[in-house]
C-alpha cells in the first residue's frame, strides 16, 4: 500500500521562495473552492468522515480501519454511505437536499496553490482564504508518495529538503481544523474526545 508523508512549514520568504522555484520544476498553479458539511448530531466529526463540496462537486473523505483515508465521490455514493434516502444524483442538486436533512456547513475557504516538484518531493505553496479573512493563512506542504516500508526514507528526504532550503516547520493540521478550532469550538471538542485530532 502506498502511502503519504507530508510536513507543513511556514510560507517561505522572497529570498527562499526564489530559491525553490529556481531549484524546482514548477508543475502546475490552480485554485480550489471548499465547503464542508456537519451532519446535526455531529456524526461525522466523531468519525473522522469529512463531507465537502470541491469546485462544485461532492466527495466524503473518511478514515479506514486500516489508518488511512479514502474517498467517495458523487452524490448516489455518499448518500449511500451516509445512509440517506432520496437523494438526488446531481451535484447542484446535493446541498439543498443535505441542508433539508439538518446538515449544515461548517467551514468555506478558497486555497490558491502553486504545486513545484524536486525529484520525488511535490512542494505545494498555498494560500487559504477564508469566508471570513482574520483566519487566512499561508504555508507550504512537502510531501511524498511511497510504500508503507519507506516512511521513514521518506520523513528524512523531506527533512533534507527542509534543512537544504531552511524551512521552517509548523505543527500539522487541516486547514478545515484550523478554522473549526476558533469559530466553531462545540465540534473541535467533539473532535478531541473521539480521537479525531490531538490537542495542540
Amino acid at each position: 500500500m502506498m502511502v503519504e508523508v507530508e510536513r507543513q512549514f511556514r510560507y517561505p520568504d522572497a529570498e527562499t521562495l526564489e530559491k525553490l522555484r529556481q531549484a524546482c520544476t514548477f508543475i502546475t498553479q490552480k485554485q480550489n473552492h471548499d465547503g464542508y458539511y456537519q451532519h446535526p448530531e455531529g456524526d461525522n466529526a466523531q468519525k473522522d468522515w469529512w463531507l465537502r463540496q470541491r469546485n462544485g462537486s461532492w466527495q466524503l473523505k473518511y478514515m479506514t480501519p486500516y489508518g488511512q483515508y479514502t474517498e467517495f465521490h458523487g452524490p448516489k455514493a455518499i448518500a449511500e454511505k451516509l445512509a440517506l434516502t432520496g437523494a438526488p444524483e446531481e451535484d447542484a442538486a446535493f446541498e439543498a437536499f443535505l441542508l433539508s436533512q439538518g446538515y449544515w456547513k461548517l467551514v468555506e475557504y478558497t486555497v490558491e496553490r502553486e504545486t513545484l516538484r524536486q525529484g520525488p518531493l511535490t512542494i505545494e505553496l498555498e494560500r487559504i482564504l477564508y469566508a471570513d479573512p482574520q483566519y487566512n493563512l499561508a504555508m507550504m506542504e512537502v510531501e511524498m508518495e511511497v510504500p508503507e516500508a519507506e516512511v521513514a526514507l521518506a520523513e528524512q528526504t523531506i527533512e533534507d529538503a527542509a534543512t537544504q532550503f531552511g524551512l521552517i516547520r509548523l505543527e500539522s493540521f487541516g486547514k478545515a481544523t484550523h478554522y473549526i478550532k476558533a469559530v466553531h469550538p462545540e465540534v473541535y471538542a467533539i473532535m478531541l474526545a473521539h480521537g479525531v485530532i490531538r490537542a495542540a
